[in-house]
């Protein structure tokens, strides 16, 4: 029997496919100069398929898109190492100030280094410069023209891993471009105001005022270390960067209140999607952030094409997107890990929706059963990375992310609502502030709790790809026998479709 093929199973086949393409074609780097020419003989295929009339090239080309764009990358990385690596005197590159600097006092001479984020072609890079005393320091979205010596300390299985351009020559740096007034710098300041008004009541207690800032906000500078620790532990850590949660509690106030006010659904996609992509400027751009956005961005504006909604479909068009705009994106673990959690979530969501539920819809069984669900789901997608890039095997971030996420989702939503009352009523900010530090705390116990537990973190080997396919393939035949006992809906179809 023939499996029917959906648009979103085929946009989910075009995403895997390109991504297996840029694997393989990273595992070939050494072929990397030849890309032009495979650019060539790609469109040289597709033409004459098209000339043939032949069928069924949909996969085939997203995989070879996928080697073409992973050799292009990687040419150009081996363009910027050989640049800089085996020269008497390297030559001026022009790198732009991507993150906040960071100001440290010269130990053996006078002066400053300066030290921020920035980016050699595809390369992700550290810039360290040194600075004359009284010299003004690098600004974010400043440009400046270096000659340095770039270190290259990486994993072997990493090649595009972070390097270190080390400019120790005050006199070989300089500012070449001023930072320009745009709206990122706009949202960066506003972030900075809004800051305060979100600590706004909560004098009494400063390290939870600290942790408000840090989760609502991304602010995460006056966040102790041992706090940090206590639910890195836990498995928590995650409440503190702007990711897909804080994104998706934004879109589901944004959903019941412009559902209350009888805005149709085709409508409602062009309301929320300038909103969150507000938020996400304000929050300083987050990598998870925007890729959350994104995927929020394809799946509410479905109704306004006349096209159902999809969740599968907008982590396909978004995975697609981010590998295909940069295929170095590959060995981004932190890209890696939101992309397999987003993905464990939704097939999870779905393959639930066959079955009849345990609980009445809408009643609080209901909804910390799925809370539980989607926790599972989550940490199930995300143990082989984490197992495989930190060789820790964490069981307590699965007991206490239902009660971490389901205070972060109050946690936010008050906070957002006294950031709001902020502008008109600070007594009500207050109060709403207070309430948010309320859960702020609760979830602080609760990381406590499970940190203290022997169990919550385990120490095992690397994982290996093999390791992390027998654990997906091992949850896949769990399901597939679990879905052949509990009953299902009328008139259900294979989940997978």
């Amino acid at each position: 029997m023939r499996l029917p093929v959906t648009p979103s199973t085929r946009l989910l086949l075009v995403a895997g496919a390109l991504v297996a393409g840029e694997a393989c074609g990273f595992a070939l780097h050494g072929a990397a100069v030849l890309w032009p020419w495979l650019t060539f003989l790609l469109g040289l295929a597709l033409l004459a398929a098209y000339g043939w009339g032949a069928r069924g090239l949909l996969l085939p080309t997203a995989f070879a898109a996928g080697i073409v764009l992973a050799a292009r990358t990687e040419a150009a990385r081996l363009h910027v190492l050989d640049a800089t690596r085996f020269v008497a005197t390297p030559p001026l590159v022009a790198v732009r100030v991507e993150s906040p600097v960071r100001l440290c006092r010269m130990k053996r001479q006078e002066g400053w280094s300066a030290d921020f984020l920035s980016h050699l072609g595809p390369l992700p890079i550290k810039a360290v410069i040194v600075l004359k005393e009284g010299a003004a320091p690098p600004a974010v979205g400043e440009t400046w023209l270096c000659s340095g010596r770039l270190a290259c300390k990486q994993k072997t299985e990493n090649r595009l891993a972070r390097h270190t351009l080390w400019v120790l020559d005050p006199e070989k740096a300089r500012r070449i471009t001023a930072a320009r007034p745009s709206a990122t710098t706009w949202y960066a300041n506003l972030g900075e105001r809004m800051a305060k008004q979100v600590s706004l009541g909560l004098g009494w207690t400063p390290e939870t005022a600290a942790l408000n800032r840090a989760i609502l906000l991304g602010q995460r500078a006056g966040l102790s270390r041992t706090r940090r620790d206590v639910f890195a532990a836990a498995g928590t850590i995650h409440v503190f960067a702007i990711s897909g949660l804080h994104v998706m509690v934004i879109a589901l106030v944004l959903g019941k209140a412009l559902a209350r006010l009888d805005v149709p659904m085709s409508a409602r996609g062009m309301i929320a999607i300038p909103v969150l992509a507000a938020y996400v400027m304000l929050t300083g751009m987050r990598p998870s952030a925007v890729r959350a956005a994104m995927m929020l961005a394809f799946y509410l504006l479905a109704p306004a094409f006349g096209r159902r909604p999809s969740a599968r479909a907008a982590w396909s068009i978004t995975a697609i997107v981010v590998y295909g705009y940069s295929p170095e994106r590959l060995f981004d673990l932190g890209c890696a890990l939101s992309f397999a959690v987003m993905f464990g979530i939704v097939l999870w969501i779905e393959w639930t929706r066959r079955f009849a539920p345990l609980a009445a819809p809408g009643t609080n069984r209901q909804k910390f059963l799925g809370s539980l669900g989607v926790s599972f789901a989550a940490w199930a997608a995300g143990v082989p990375i984490v197992a495989h890039a930190f060789g820790q095997f964490s069981v307590g971030g699965l007991l206490a992310n239902v009660a971490v996420v389901y205070c972060a989702g109050r946690m936010v939503g008050c906070g957002l609502f006294g950031l709001a009352a902020s502008f008109f009523c600070l007594p009500l900010a207050a109060l709403a502030n207070n309430l948010s530090a309320f859960f702020t705390a609760a979830m602080v116990f609760v990381s406590e709790r499970v940190a203290a537990l022997p169990f919550a973190r385990i120490d095992v080997p690397s994982w290996t790809c093999w390791h992390s396919l027998a654990w997906y393939a091992g949850w896949l035949a769990i399901c597939l026998a679990v879905g052949r006992l509990v009953p299902r809906k009328a008139a259900s179809v294979p989940w997978w479709t």
